[in-house]
């Protein structure tokens, strides 16, 4: 019996990182999570830490690790 190949799904380190290398974009990536546009540029440039339920939500979307988004806010900060 021959087994299936699971196809590999790349991880990207970021929003940024993902929007910028699959061309996906800010609207649809919000219409898929169910918020605004303007809610998805600032998380993706580190202004706003989505909730835990949103965090999870964008990171299984995007298939990026659920603490950049805490760890590009603090970037932004100076404070990592």
């Amino acid at each position: 019996m021959a087994l299936k190949r699971r196809r590999h799904r790349p991880r990207y380190p970021d929003l940024a990182t993902y929007i910028q290398r699959t061309g996906d974009t800010q609207r649809r990536i919000a219409e898929q999570i169910g918020v605004s546009q303007a809610y998805i540029s600032r998380v993706k440039d580190g202004k706003l830490v989505p909730s835990p339920e949103l965090a999870e939500r964008l990171a299984a979307y995007a298939h990026i690790p659920l603490d950049s988004f805490y760890r590009v806010y603090l970037l932004k900060r100076g404070a990592a």
